[in-house]
């Protein structure tokens, strides 16, 4: 087992490298020049050449690629091109509301679609299984845009069940994250109830299963 994981870890290597490359190239390539975004309209050249000796962009690609390497292992990704705020600040002020939105809608939605899955694949072939399958096709069949406009037009201005702006985060706006969640909960039990129940299916099936 032990040595499963280490080749697991071995073979994930190349594919973080290349990721990082591709991340690097396309922020500092593709994107265009990051010097407009810190610099505004009309730049000197000369502020233009300090701003890219700044951001080591005069540097070649694969020395730009060793250096963010390098903020990645340190966790120091230097400061914001646009407002030149440190990047680790707008991770603290941004991990936690993600966490609160992304950890209960996450949890939620699988064990929804979990249940119904270890449900329908228990009964498959039934009009249960075909119609929960229907539903969840239609499900994943509508653009997300749909259900956060429906779910903030009807349940947040026309119910006024939630409040849809000037929310705090914190144990006291709490309330404010509902709407989010249950909005992440419907656009995800669709697909994952699809996948659950293939997993489920095919290990109903294993000879170990129809052993016991």
């Amino acid at each position: 087992m032990f040595i499963f994981l280490i080749r697991k870890v071995l073979y994930s290597i190349p594919v973080i490298l290349g990721v990082a490359a591709i991340t690097l190239w396309l922020f500092t390539v593709a994107s265009g020049d990051p010097t407009a975004l810190k610099l505004g309209k009309k730049p000197t050249p000369a502020e233009v050449q300090a701003a890219r000796q700044e951001l080591d962009l005069d540097k070649p690609f694969y020395v730009r690629y060793g250096i963010f390497l390098g903020e990645v292992v340190t966790g120091d990704f230097g400061n914001s091109w646009t407002d030149n705020t440190p990047v680790r600040t707008i991770f603290k002020r941004g991990i936690g509301p993600t966490l609160m939105l992304s950890v209960p809608a996450f949890l939620l939605g699988a064990l929804i679609a979990v249940s119904l899955a270890l449900m329908v694949a228990f009964y498959r072939g039934s009009f249960l299984d075909k119609t929960m399958t229907m539903f969840a096709i239609a499900g994943i069949s509508v653009s997300s845009l749909v259900y956060i406009l429906l779910g903030q037009w009807l349940f947040a201005d026309q119910w006024k069940l939630f409040p849809i702006w000037g929310c705090e985060y914190g144990m006291g706006g709490m309330v404010s994250l509902v709407l989010p969640i249950l909005i992440w909960v419907v656009l995800s039990v669709g697909t994952d109830l699809r996948y659950f129940r293939t997993v489920a299916l095919e290990e109903i099936s294993r000879d170990y299963i129809r052993t016991a």
